[in-house]
């Protein structure tokens, strides 16, 4: 299914696996995943493994306090098409920080100020992915770069070497 709000998942016990676009990410305990606006998912267990985890919806809208907040902050992230999603874990402190948000959350449900709260927590974590974003960014702009380089490399051999050779 997809849905324009953002799915938090924090792993509290066992594991699971969890598709995004077709794409794969087994979840451990500890660790979590942010599925961004409009992308395909679901959850699953080709084990019939246990597993105890936390899941949040929340609609990207909820932090747009401003019409700026929106155009600065929330749209670069939620259009942002090298981020589908993001596997926490927990050896990236900021990505166990998310993770611990995401947790707070379920625990503030009984608090007195449980909204205010949670709308926190969801800033928290949001500039987290916003502050962070032009790390995934570098990182898909090298796999981008080492892939054309490839290429090229593959164009450079079949253009100048014709004949068959052999090892």
């Amino acid at each position: 299914h997809w849905h324009e709000d953002i799915e938090l998942i924090a792993v509290l016990s066992g594991q699971m696996k969890y598709s995004v676009n077709g794409e794969i990410i087994d979840l451990k305990e500890g660790e979590g995943i942010f599925v961004n606006s409009r992308q395909m998912h679901f959850g699953f267990s080709d084990t019939n493994a246990e597993c105890e985890f936390l899941c949040i919806l929340f609609h990207p809208m909820l932090l747009c306090m401003t019409t700026a907040y929106e155009r600065d902050f929330v749209l670069p992230v939620i259009r942002h098409a090298g981020l589908p999603f993001l596997h926490l874990r927990p050896e990236n402190g900021w990505q166990k920080e998310i993770w611990r948000q995401i947790r707070s959350v379920y625990l503030y449900r009984e608090k007195p100020a449980a909204r205010m709260r949670m709308g926190a927590a969801f800033l928290t974590i949001w500039s987290l992915i916003y502050e962070n974003m032009s790390l995934h960014e570098k990182q898909q702009q090298k796999q981008d770069s080492d892939l054309v380089t490839v290429k090229n490399m593959i164009g450079f051999i079949q253009q100048n070497y014709t004949g068959r050779v052999s090892l």
